[in-house]
């Protein structure tokens, strides 16, 4: 039983973490030495690969590597994907007319350099906000313990993603913040999730067993209230401003090149996507900051200095001021490569039969 025998050591150590379990069968697979970028596995329904070097299967390929990235395409959506996104979001749509047309979407109405400067006050207003709570929590703590500024970053991302996307904060609700943290959470633990049945369709009845099927419901029961919720203020007044929600909603009338009309659930997708990518990814990112300053003083004091010395005698740090902070930014560069947000990339498919690096890949594996 060679593919129950490779799955099972797949899963053994890191539980069901893809991330983790990739790495680690990774390592325990590769050949013919320990340096070597590729490993491969058959599994009773598909062939699928893991390399750890990005510039084979991502963007920014480097010079000399162009003839060895294999064709790729996207392969078959999954099932937690799809229940979760509504099968149409942005990163795990297939390639074809949608995902171009969503893609444009995206790059020319959603994350368009006008656009993001439009949102620059809301960045700095709950950034002061931010400092705010800091110092009145430091005073608190002074006498009682320590401040959690982790806490107080998740509640900035969400706030300002809410304010961006939504045109409002959800968080000043009771139990707002603390419930949307929480369903972000789960969904990102579901998307990182290995689903057995994905593999080896014939023990699909694990993930049913293990509760993932129930998880993956509710998580989207969750996701789609709040979202329909936001759509229904939006569609009937009760929201005002101009942010992503309305741009979405106004696509179909204003933009005669989509060759797509957004459906309700294409913005759901859309805005999930937005939420989902903003939140999470900029907080794990500012909380590997702290931690790693505060485990290299050396580094932390040499950052401090350029920003005092780049804002001088300015009352607040300016956005058009965070250019002249190289210092800042290499270190930013280095937790990023030391601490990816995302450690995996959106999985795809061969095409053809191909050479990675020394290696053969059979067409259809999954990368």
């Amino acid at each position: 039983m060679p593919p129950l025998t490779q799955l099972f050591q797949f899963l053994r150590r890191r539980g069901f973490r893809s991330s983790a379990t990739c790495t680690s069968w990774a390592r325990s697979r590769t050949a013919p030495s320990a340096h070597s970028p590729r490993s491969t596995g058959l599994s009773c329904s598909s062939t699928w690969a893991a390399s750890c070097r990005r510039h084979l299967l991502g963007p920014g390929c480097p010079a000399g590597h162009e003839n060895q990235r294999p064709r790729l395409r996207q392969p078959p959506r999954g099932r937690i994907p799809n229940a979760l996104l509504y099968g149409g979001d942005v990163a795990f749509s297939p390639y074809g007319e949608y995902w171009r047309q969503v893609r444009r979407i995206c790059v020319l109405h959603l994350l368009s350099l006008k656009r993001v400067q439009s949102f620059r006050y809301v960045r700095q207003e709950e950034a002061a906000l931010l400092v705010d709570k800091i110092r009145a929590a430091a005073a608190v703590a002074a006498s009682s313990g320590a401040v959690d500024v982790s806490r107080l970053v998740v509640n900035l991302t969400n706030d300002v993603i809410c304010r961006v996307a939504f045109g409002r904060k959800y968080s000043a609700e009771g139990g707002g913040a603390a419930k949307i943290q929480a369903t972000l959470a789960e969904f990102a633990a579901l998307l990182g999730t290995v689903e057995i049945g994905e593999f080896v369709p014939w023990l699909g009845w694990i993930d049913r067993l293990r509760g993932l099927d129930r998880r993956v419901r509710d998580n989207s029961r969750e996701w789609d209230a709040m979202l329909e919720r936001v759509l229904e203020d939006h569609c009937s007044g009760n929201e005002e401003g101009d942010d992503l929600v309305d741009v979405l909603l106004s696509i179909n009338d204003k933009d005669e090149n989509v060759g797509i009309a957004l459906t309700r659930s294409n913005i759901k997708a859309l805005l999930l996507d937005v939420f989902a990518a903003g939140t999470e990814t900029t907080f794990t990112t500012i909380d590997w900051v702290m931690a790693e300053l505060i485990k290299h003083p050396k580094v932390m004091e040499r950052a401090q200095e350029e920003v005092r010395r780049v804002v001088g005698s300015s009352p607040k740090v300016e956005e058009e001021l965070l250019e002249g902070m190289y210092y800042l930014k290499n270190v930013i560069k280095e937790i990023l490569r030391l601490h990816a947000p995302a450690p995996l990339l959106v999985p795809r498919e061969t095409i053809e039969d191909t050479q990675l690096e020394g290696f053969n890949i059979p067409a259809k594996t999954r990368l």
